[in-house]
């Protein structure tokens, strides 16, 4: 009772009695009516940039993102993402070893540094794919796949296509571009691929 006697007297009072309103109006208020604060897009040094949320494909901020440019060594993205979907599939298992041909031992850039004609598993391509960046990896696993590099860049032009990925060529496993055999992506492909690997 001592305590309910304290608590009267505490609120009856005009200062307190103020204060108290003006909190539960401001709580009501703030609940009801939150504001959204959206700030400026960021001054990016890019010629294209896309931001999205992965879980729900929300574009927070873009520029020029559906502008095809090279994607140099994000190709892999889609090289170890069809890998994985063929292991998903059936059609490939982490114990599978690869055969490196000279081709693929013969890449320049990043490697995995695998030795020609030996054998690599599966995993451990793609370790070299996803950490080491390998354009040696890159090509043994395609050469592995679809039997031929060129025949691997037309699965991942129909997995483009299903993936929806409207602007984005591939005319190779690796994204070391040459005078002949060179990639476009725009930045919202590279979202959308991003996102369908992570999600």
């Amino acid at each position: 009772m001592f305590l309910k006697n304290a608590i009267y007297q505490l609120l009856s009072r005009p200062l307190i009695q103020g204060a108290t309103l003006f909190g539960l109006l401001f709580l009501g208020i703030s609940s009801v009516s939150a504001q959204t604060i959206i700030p400026r897009a960021p001054e990016i040094a890019a010629t294209s940039y896309i931001l999205m949320d992965a879980r729900t494909g929300h574009i927070i901020v873009e520029e020029n993102a559906d502008e095809p440019l090279p994607p140099a060594s994000l190709t892999k993205i889609l090289t170890a993402y069809i890998a994985i979907e063929e292991i998903i599939n059936g059609n490939l298992s982490l114990r599978d070893e690869v055969h490196i041909s000279e081709k693929a031992w013969r890449m320049e850039g990043s490697k995995m540094f695998v030795g020609v004609n030996t054998q690599v598993s599966v995993e451990d391509i793609l370790r070299g794919i996803i950490i080491q960046s390998g354009n040696d990896s890159s090509v043994a696993i395609a050469e592995h796949i679809a039997g031929s590099e060129e025949a691997f860049a037309d699965m991942m032009n129909q997995y483009g296509e299903v993936l929806g990925l409207t602007n984005s060529f591939f005319m190779n496993s690796s994204g070391l571009d040459t005078e002949l055999y060179y990639n476009t992506m725009s930045a919202r492909d590279l979202a959308k691929l991003a996102q369908s690997s992570i999600i």
